[in-house]
């Protein structure tokens, strides 16, 4: 995928192109990519061709990702394990292991996507109308009456995962949900062109 980064306006003054980076991502190792990077202004006619090839590529997998998101929200009030399991297969096993630990079985991985799920879309309330416009009375009751079904039905499906563990541990799982929220929201977003994988490595390395 490609990701622009460029400079703020206090930076000095840049030769045209040498304030933007492309980046696209590579092979390394027998099953692992990696994102490389280049200044724009030092792109080669091959590098530029490969970035209008893979253009159409990028715009599909993006959308197919906002597809799937949606599907994994219509499915959490009833079956939260298939729509946690539809965003774990955009992860690989290396990330899931750096983000939230050696130690975590599938079911916690689902507990840990499906109430991170629960902050997808962010509530109406965070987004303003537009001047001169009101929202619909009781927009936000609706939205609010349609999130308890999947957190009740969340809690019914992993109380007993919680119960079992120790009161750090449930802190921890709490702590690793609002952590993938915030993620989620950013990869659907994808400001830089990133995959939801590397959206959750850059979580990790911000910590």
């Amino acid at each position: 995928m490609i990701a622009t980064l460029k400079f703020d306006a206090t930076s000095p003054l840049q030769l045209v192109g040498m304030d933007t980076f492309v980046s696209l991502q590579r092979e390394y190792g027998s099953a692992n990519l990696v994102r490389v990077y280049k200044q724009f202004g030092e792109c080669t006619f091959e590098d530029l061709d490969e970035i209008i090839v893979n253009r159409d590529i990028e715009v599909t997998t993006f959308r197919e990702f906002r597809r799937q998101l949606r599907e994994a929200v219509g499915l959490l009030g009833e079956n939260p394990e298939e729509a946690a399991d539809i965003l774990l297969e955009e992860l690989t096993e290396s990330t899931m292991r750096l983000a939230w630990g050696e130690d975590k079985t599938l079911e916690d991985r689902r507990m840990i996507v499906a109430f991170g799920l629960l902050a997808y879309p962010p509530p109406v309330s965070s987004f303003p109308p537009p001047n001169g416009t009101s929202q619909r009375p009781g927009a936000v009751r609706q939205r609010s009456r349609a999130k308890l079904h999947p957190t009740r039905r969340l809690y019914e499906r992993f109380i007993h995962l919680l119960e079992d563990k120790t009161p750090y541990a449930q802190e921890e799982m709490g702590w690793y949900s609002l952590e993938f929220e915030e993620v989620l929201i950013a990869a659907a977003e994808d400001e830089f062109g990133w995959t939801l994988d590397e959206y959750l490595q850059v979580a990790v390395e911000g910590r």
